[in-house]
């Protein structure tokens, strides 16, 4: 939507009016399981009547986007002008929701911040998801057996499936 001439110098886009000029992981390390602590300090120039909303978000999965969790979810406001900080703290993300192929390595943690419904800031994190020393063997069994019995379920699926073409020929 375009607005009215002059209009951005009586209100400049919330990117102008919010900065944040600090996010400090509290946590770090952590054991995987360890609820999240993010130290948020941002400025605000213009005051804003409505509410930030800001989003912790857990990467899931690189490929599967459905995979992400919203670990936590808050809302700050009204904001008046000056500087503020607040602890924002986000429970562990669930591993059941977590492909097993992606419980360990590196992933990202989104911090967003949100106006009126339009996201204007947007931090990642990178994660390492580590496993104690000795379980690497376990983890790499783990997922080859779940990888081999996705694989011979897809199999099974396709064969079934041919099995159904061939009746239809009769």
């Amino acid at each position: 939507a375009k607005g009215r001439p002059g209009e951005l110098a009586q209100h400049p886009p919330i990117m102008a009016r919010v900065t944040v000029s600090d996010i400090v992981v509290h946590n770090n390390p952590a054991p995987f399981l360890s609820e999240i602590q993010l130290e948020v300090t941002f400025e605000c120039s213009q005051a804003l009547e409505e509410d930030l909303e800001w989003k912790v978000v857990y990467v899931g999965s690189a490929e599967d986007q459905s995979m992400d969790q919203v670990l936590e979810e808050v809302c700050v406001g009204p904001v008046p002008v000056g500087v503020h900080k607040f602890l924002l703290q986000a429970p562990a993300p669930d591993p059941r929701r977590i492909p097993i192929s992606d419980l360990v390595g590196v992933t990202v943690l989104l911090v967003t911040c949100s106006y009126l419904d339009r996201e204007f800031l947007r931090v990642g994190y990178y994660v390492n998801n580590d496993l104690p020393d000795g379980s690497y063997a376990a983890h790499a069994a783990a997922v080859a057996a779940h990888e081999a019995a996705r694989a011979a379920a897809e199999t099974a699926a396709a064969e079934d499936e041919e099995e159904e073409d061939d009746d239809d020929t009769l």
